[in-house]
């Protein structure tokens, strides 16, 4: 297997035409998946809160992964038991180890897919998946279903067809959204690794394939703000369903003179590092110290801590 993704690799490594330089300096960057095309899923309780993080080197690679809060995320993924502690530690330190290159120390990301990215001329783009993560077991144990239920819909649908372009593009509208599904947790999130165009506005990454819908919209993340949100949740307790996204926005933000919101991402980002060593309670301890008096928290106890990170609605969830 290591000696095919290698020759895969290989394969993807030609010369790139003239447009490829601009085109690494508007791709490269950490880029995290916009609400819409992501948390209607979670909030709607369809998916779990592993928030697509796309990270593009200016050297031709790429790796996609997926930001959680909790070891306790890699259960599935890894066909642990819930209660197998040694099992769920290790599975977390390689999931620390794989992403360390691109996303540090301390975050806990896993792993979706990886490879290369291949400028196709000026505004085009081609992501090629060398390496595949897995697909959280609860989602297989769906798959089944889903595949049944949209082939159940076609049939239905196709009885009305009377010619054979009809069918033949009903066919190929069902085998496209099989595959969206059937590659949810690994290359979905670069379009399944076909040509698409991208545009880079601003903050903002557009993704865009053949079809309408096939489009995604990332926005330009500090990795440190990362740490910082997952830190927060993690070590407030709170849901990350509800405040991930939240927190991501409020320390989005911070600056030296914004001293609450300072201490509030260097609060997440000590916990975030904390929690990557789970062998330093003491650390925990001070970090939840200092969170205990930061403002934050007597909203959080007031179930307001939405409204104080900007996003009152959330704390109705």
């Amino acid at each position: 297997m290591k000696r095919l993704a290698g020759c895969l690799a290989a394969a993807v490594l030609v010369l790139a035409p003239a447009g490829a330089s601009a085109d690494a300096k508007a791709l490269a960057g950490v880029w995290l998946i916009e609400p819409l095309y992501f948390d209607v899923m979670t909030d709607a309780g369809l998916v779990t809160p592993e928030f697509p993080v796309l990270v593009v080197a200016a050297d031709g690679r790429f790796a996609l992964y997926r930001v959680a809060v909790h070891c306790d995320a890699l259960v599935d993924y890894e066909r642990l038991d819930v209660g197998d502690e040694a099992g769920v530690q290790k599975a977390c330190q390689r999931a620390h180890q794989r992403s360390k290159p691109d996303l540090g120390d301390s975050l806990l990301a896993i792993l979706s897919a990886a490879g290369r990215w291949q400028s196709a001329g000026a505004g085009n783009v081609q992501f090629t998946a060398v390496e595949l993560g897995r697909t959280p077991q609860y989602y297989e144990r769906s798959l089944a279903g889903m595949r049944k239920d949209l082939a159940d819909a076609a049939a239905r649908v196709e009885k009305s067809a009377r010619d054979d372009f009809t069918r033949r593009t009903m066919r190929e509208n069902q085998e496209h959204e099989l595959q969206r599904m059937e590659n949810f947790y690994t290359t979905l999130f670069v379009l399944n690794g076909r040509p698409l165009k991208f545009n880079r506005d601003g903050a903002f990454l557009r993704l865009q394939g053949d079809r309408e819908s096939d489009v995604l919209v990332y926005r330009a993340v500090d990795r440190a703000v990362l740490e910082g949100a997952a830190g927060v949740i993690g070590i407030a307790g709170v849901s990350s369903v509800k405040y991930f996204r939240c927190a991501v926005e409020y320390l989005d933000k911070a600056d030296p003179a914004d001293r609450a919101r300072q201490e509030l991402l260097d609060i997440g980002r000590g916990a975030a590092a904390a929690a990557a060593v789970p062998e330093d309670p003491a650390s925990w301890k001070r970090l939840n110290q200092r969170l205990q008096a930061h403002p934050a928290m007597a909203r959080l106890r007031a179930n307001k801590l939405g409204a104080y990170l900007g996003c009152p609605s959330r704390d109705a969830m």
